[in-house]
């Protein structure tokens, strides 16, 4: 995380940084706030609340952060970036500041974004064998609780979740598979701790699509991950 506020202008914040001098340097923080005049003014090119998401390796999002006040907090404990967002620009429990309700907060990347993202399941396969469907999969790398696993007829969903409780092994067997195309999704779960407490977090999902059932017989699947 990092905090940059001073005066402004549409290229850069004085004694803190410029547009061209993000391009140029790493500022090592994933998450940024600037507070600044003219930060967020989009009639110019390469405006300064942009510039974070260009830096070669870190800044992955932007916002403009004083008026309102911002509430990252509830992103220690698992949700993203766009919760604190939407908390800031609406009217909350909590004291907001000036300007509340503008569009000029502006969060810049991607609004799924949390704090502490965990290794996926990778190379899930499904085949069907005894009227059931089996899936297997490569295990997330880190040191986790299980897996939960989710079934959909579309990979646009909705998702299902068909596990009661995480299961330790890096397979599984869906005794109930549907008639027709089933998409199943893995996701690893692990019991997160950081300075705001301590919560179950799940890692992105690696999917599968069972194509149909005929019979008893294995079919051919299509294995894929989200971001592979």
């Amino acid at each position: 995380w990092a905090y940059g506020c001073g005066p402004g202008n549409y290229g850069g914040a004085s004694g803190i940084a410029s547009t061209s001098g993000y391009a140029a340097t790493t500022y090592r923080a994933v998450f940024q706030m600037l507070f600044g005049s003219y930060f967020g003014d989009w009639d110019h090119g390469n405006d300064f609340l942009r510039a974070p998401l260009c830096n070669p390796d870190y800044g992955l999002a932007c916002c403009w952060a004083g008026r309102p006040n911002w509430q990252f907090h509830h992103m220690g404990l698992g949700e993203p970036i766009g919760y604190a967002a939407l908390l800031s620009w609406t009217y909350s429990p909590y004291i907001m500041g000036a300007r509340v309700q503008g569009a000029h907060v502006a969060l810049m990347g991607d609004p799924t974004l949390r704090m502490h993202p965990i290794p996926p399941p990778q190379d899930v396969e499904v085949v069907v064998g005894s009227g059931l469907a089996h899936l297997a999969w490569t295990p997330s790398s880190d040191q986790i609780e299980g897996y939960h696993i989710y079934r959909s007829d579309s990979v646009e969903g909705p998702f299902q979740r068909i596990t009661s409780t995480p299961i330790a092994d890096a397979f599984f067997s869906d005794d109930t598979p549907p008639e027709g195309e089933s998409v199943y999704m893995v996701r690893a779960l692990k019991l997160q701790s950081s300075a705001s407490g301590t919560y179950y977090n799940l890692s992105q999902g690696a999917y599968s699509t069972l194509v149909e059932q005929v019979g008893e017989l294995p079919l051919a699947v299509e294995g894929w991950n989200l971001y592979e």
